[in-house]
């Protein structure tokens, strides 16, 4: 294992848990507490990165990267589904 992935999944980890719970959040509240915009294009930058991270050989970095887009998209679709 290579510094750049320990440094790349302890930042990813850190995201991962912070999003993790706002994704509890908006779920539970049934409310949009993050624009649909916000949520769509940060999962897709992150899936990108989740690309970058496979494509140099940094396997922790790419679960924990894709992990966070997942939440980003799932944050997304919640806003899709409880519009008003």
């Amino acid at each position: 294992m290579v510094w750049q992935d320990i440094v790349a999944s302890a930042a990813n980890l850190i995201f991962a848990y912070s999003l993790a719970y706002q994704v509890y959040r908006e779920y539970k509240l049934k409310k949009d507490l993050v624009t649909a915009r916000t949520a769509f294009f940060m999962a897709l930058g992150t899936y990108a990165l989740s690309v970058v991270y496979f494509s140099y050989s940094l396997p922790y970095a790419t679960i924990l990267s894709t992990f966070c887009a997942t939440m980003w998209l799932a944050m997304f679709l919640i806003r899709i589904f409880y519009k008003k």
